[in-house]
């Protein structure tokens, strides 16, 4: 109770400093931006233990905050200040996505082997699949359709059963770290969420390149457009190794402050990689990949250094992934969005459970591990944005549509996971 109570009394002690308008008397938007920094650290904390007192992941009580501050409720957290708030929000995923790299080992990878691979490829068919027909079915109830030909309904389908493949390794090692848990639904997940992510990327690549070829028949095939996006995975990945060997060396030689060296690292990481246009999570996962794997002393120091600082990240990178929810974009088509939603989630359960039947004895991970695959955010959010150049005629509303899915996704994922790993024996709190 003494949670919530703070909790109210942080968000009253936020909004007066919004509605009179001191933080810009005080000193601009910088000093605006510096105080939310602060707020969000305090009113996310106790609104994650509160969420946990209700036996509730800690993540859902971040984001549940982050949607009330944010730009689409009470405006605490305007959308400027979101944006001006992406470094932060780029050294949390850096720092995420190094320590998901860190935890994924090669020896328990091969073990997992045959699930892995069944998973990942039932989940790329069965929702492909399941898309392309669910929208040539729902087709008379889409706005953005009406009067379109099968060519229009068959792009949709692929671009929305690509994204709806993707699923987010943030909230996954989030989960992970949160719940302490180890075991074979662990592995999967993580192994299958981070290998699934990389498969996207390309995937879509190559649908809009298609999608724009069909629509648009005057325009022919892009293939530089697909080699451009293959480099920058391979570069992303060369960086990556090359930032892995760097940090092996100063814990080999330095060995001091490893948790502030490491954020620094990650700072520079995502920066440099937005500069020239590759991925940074993809970096910071490399990274943490290669130094597991090949210099595992170190790997498992990397994240426990990691992992004492990662609170704050957590708490920041959350609140402000729930001040972007697009409420009013879930508003505007919650009701076609949500039974995207459950087609989405039924095709995860058959694709989940026939691989890991296909591949696995376990029968937790039959049963259980397919809620691990339902949070979205990230990648799917990145990919989104760029449907609005690929098709201007409809890509702004189909664009509006997944964020709605994306929302719906975030919300009830973290739930699911933590409900999968408690259940299948992994989660030792």
């Amino acid at each position: 109770m003494s949670q919530i109570i703070a909790t109210g009394l942080i968000f009253v002690l936020m909004w007066s400093l919004k509605q009179f308008e001191w933080l810009d008397k005080l000193g601009g938007s910088t000093s605006s931006s510096t105080m939310t920094v602060g707020f969000i650290l305090l009113i996310g904390y106790m609104a994650g233990k509160a969420a946990f007192r209700f036996k509730l992941p800690r993540i859902t009580g971040y984001m549940l905050v982050g949607i009330l501050v944010g730009p689409y409720v009470f405006d605490l957290v305007s959308q400027p200040m979101t944006r001006q708030l992406d470094l932060i929000n780029n050294l949390a995923l850096s720092l995420i996505a190094l320590t998901a790299g860190g935890e994924l080992k090669i020896r328990e990878l091969k073990a997992l082997g045959k699930p892995l691979f069944a998973i990942t490829l039932l989940h790329m068919v069965v929702l492909m699949i399941v898309f392309v027909g669910g929208i040539y079915f729902l087709k008379p109830w889409i706005p953005f359709l009406e009067g379109g030909d099968v060519r229009s309904v068959l792009v949709v389908g692929m671009i929305l059963g690509t994204i709806a493949m993707a699923s987010s390794p943030a909230v996954a090692m989030a989960l992970i770290n949160e719940c302490r848990s180890h075991g074979e639904v662990t592995e999967s997940v993580l192994g299958v969420t981070v290998l699934k992510d990389i498969i996207v990327i390309m995937l879509f690549s190559v649908v809009l390149t298609l999608g724009r070829a069909w629509m648009r028949p005057d325009i022919p095939v892009n293939l530089q457009f697909l080699a451009t996006v293959g480099l920058e995975i391979m570069a992303s990945i060369g960086v990556g190794v090359f930032l892995g060997y760097f940090i092996t060396l100063y814990l080999r030689y330095v060995n001091a402050e490893n948790t502030l060296f490491l954020i620094g690292v990650c700072f520079l990481s995502a920066e440099t990689g937005l500069l020239f246009k590759l991925e940074p999570a993809l970096i910071a996962l490399s990274a943490g990949f290669f130094m597991e794997n090949v210099f595992p002393e170190k790997g498992e120091r990397l994240v426990h250094a990691i992992e004492q600082g990662s609170l704050p990240v957590y708490t920041l990178f959350f609140c402000l992934a729930g001040a972007v929810i697009n409420m009013e974009a879930l508003r505007e088509m919650w009701l076609l969005a949500l039974v995207l939603v459950m087609m989405r989630l039924l095709a995860v359960f058959v694709s989940t459970y026939a691989g890991a039947k296909w591949g696995s004895k376990n029968i937790f991970l039959a049963h259980y591990s397919w809620l691990g695959f339902i949070a979205q955010a990230g990648v799917s959010l990145g990919l989104a944005a760029m449907l609005l150049r690929g098709f201007p005629e409809w890509g702004g509303a189909l664009q509006t549509l997944i964020i709605a899915m994306i929302a719906i996704n975030q919300l009830i994922g973290p739930i699911g996971f933590r409900f999968a790993l408690i259940r299948s024996k992994e989660a030792h709190f």
